[in-house]
């Protein structure tokens, strides 16, 4: 128990403890309660040389600015909407589980891997490669202007509507029909095969062709020369025809003679002789 001598001044103690509340510190290692620090008025808390360390939670209702640089290396979990004004440069990972909409322009510079299904409802414009690895469904209107090169199998379902050139390498394999309609010819080297011809038939360059007409089959050489099969098959060669009938063989457009027959026919065999035997 202490005991004041009144007889002794107090003012040397009233001097000592105003000198040790002018040199201390007492916020070092303040500790602060459950009813924490209210900040008011306008005020703030400046950290000059320090920093800000939670180990627990912090709660931001108002508006955080931050003019300097964010270092995050744990998980960033933004449950509401996230606005970027400016350029965003992601080193990393990159995953998004939601929905994305980009409503400017977005420029790719790396690989961009997409292994989920992806929709474009708009215009899309690859000027550089485009490579696909796996399959490919497409099932509006697709319009290609520049080189296509197809390298692997190609397999086409529905109707193809070619309206340029095509030029085939390779073997050309057709299991179905093919049909030409219009004006449409096939050249094969120097054989044509042209719809308009003979009412549909097959010309040769060097002239003739086989032609059909009503049923008959015609193939005609470089002049008014050639074979044609109806119900009879008839040999010709301008004026002059060889017919086989169901009736008989007829000879059409001979020249005339005064000179005695000389022909002769094997009737075992139908062999036609020219006869140089003297006639009585």
């Amino acid at each position: 128990m202490r005991v004041d001598n009144l007889d002794r001044s107090q003012i040397e103690d009233l001097l000592r403890r105003i000198r040790n509340l002018e040199n201390a510190s007492p916020m070092n290692n303040a500790s602060i309660g459950a009813n924490g620090v209210r900040v008011y008025g306008g005020g703030g808390i400046t950290i000059e040389n320090g920093g800000l360390n939670v180990t627990g939670y912090a709660t931001i209702t108002g508006t955080l600015n931050a003019d300097g640089t964010i270092n995050m290396t744990g998980l960033f979990i933004a449950s509401g909407e996230v606005r970027l004004n400016g350029t965003v440069i992601a080193t990393g990972d990159f995953n998004i589980d939601g929905p994305l909409l980009v409503d400017g322009n977005t420029v790719f510079n790396g690989t961009l891997n997409v292994n989920g299904i992806t929709t474009i409802a708009g215009d899309t414009t690859v000027t550089g490669k485009f490579v696909t690895n796996g399959p490919v469904d497409i099932n509006g209107l697709t319009k290609i202007t520049g080189d296509t090169t197809v390298t692997g199998k190609m397999d086409v379902n529905g109707s193809l509507n070619i309206n340029g050139v095509t030029t085939v390498k390779g073997d050309f394999r057709l299991q179905g029909n093919m049909n030409v309609t219009g004006a449409g010819k096939i050249t094969v080297g120097n054989t044509v095969i042209d719809p308009s011809a003979a009412n549909g038939g097959i010309a040769f360059s060097s002239g003739g062709g086989i032609g059909g007409n009503g049923g008959a089959v015609l193939m005609r050489g470089s002049s008014n020369a050639g074979v044609l099969a109806d119900n009879f098959a008839s040999l010709f060669a301008g004026a002059y025809s060889v017919d086989a009938k169901p009736d008989g063989v007829y000879i059409n457009g001979l020249p005339t003679t005064t000179q005695k027959p000389n022909l002769w026919i094997d009737p075992a065999n139908g062999k036609l002789y020219r006869s140089t035997a003297t006639l009585a």
